[in-house]
């Protein structure tokens, strides 16, 4: 009896741990829930890393040796974006438009064009206009002053970037003296949509590149691998 007993236990306790198993195995996190931590690449090192306020919003995005640190106001927009000890303000107007923005007491202004659903303003490559996708995504880029240089972006649809989840940082991304998006989110490929490959640019955006990109279940990126003329590197997102 006592044998049996025992018997009992051992097998009711392996099924146990094996349901724990399974479930675990099985377990997916909600993609409202997803929330990018680190980057790392081939070799391990972590190259991008991000924390967020209680909110779930973005608190601090660092990529090699950049790093901002973002402020929201009462409507869930950016108000400003710290790099080191410098401060970009940034200005609304009634309809959530940017109109400038200011570092250190200078004012940068921002026009946008609502036929084109594009932003006019001066970053540090000179005169610069972003045009915009219906979803907020970066589809074409003009800057430089004497021959401007075109940009291109295309994006893999239906598909859930590094950014999905922690708040909209695109604009304030794409608007600024020296934007987040030219510095470290499209050689990361830490967007909200994973881009599938760009043309156009110059010496602080490569001429051209694409991206073979890997993903889980839920669609979301897991892995990324850029190849442009000058370099291939690679990309795992957790």
């Amino acid at each position: 009896m006592k044998y049996l007993k025992t018997l009992t236990i051992a097998v009711f306790s392996l099924s146990l741990l094996a349901a724990c198993k399974k479930d675990k195995q099985h377990y997916i996190i909600p993609a409202d829930k997803r929330y990018l931590n680190h980057v790392t690449d081939e070799t391990g090192k972590t190259v991008a890393q991000l924390t967020y306020y209680d909110d779930k919003k973005i608190k601090t995005f660092t990529f090699g040796d950049w790093e901002y640190r973002y402020v929201y106001d009462n409507n869930g927009k950016v108000s400003s974006v710290f790099s080191g000890n410098e401060e970009c303000r940034y200005n609304y107007n009634s309809n959530g438009k940017i109109i400038n923005y200011s570092i250190k007491g200078q004012v940068y202004s921002v026009s946008y064009n609502s036929d084109e659903n594009s932003y006019s303003f001066t970053s540090f490559v000179g005169p610069t206009k972003v045009f915009l996708d219906t979803e907020g995504n970066c589809a074409k880029l003009i800057y430089g002053n004497n021959n401007p240089t075109t940009a291109n972006f295309f994006y893999q649809n239906n598909r859930k970037g590094p950014l999905s989840n922690g708040g909209n940082i695109n604009l304030t991304n794409y608007i600024s003296l020296v934007p987040m998006f030219l510095v470290g989110q499209v050689e990361g490929n830490l967007l909200a949509l994973p881009l599938d490959g760009f043309t156009g640019g110059n010496s602080e955006l490569s001429t051209s590149a694409s991206f073979a990109n890997e993903y889980d279940s839920e669609n979301f990126l897991l892995k990324s691998t850029t190849t442009t003329r000058r370099k291939t590197n690679k990309k795992e997102y957790t």
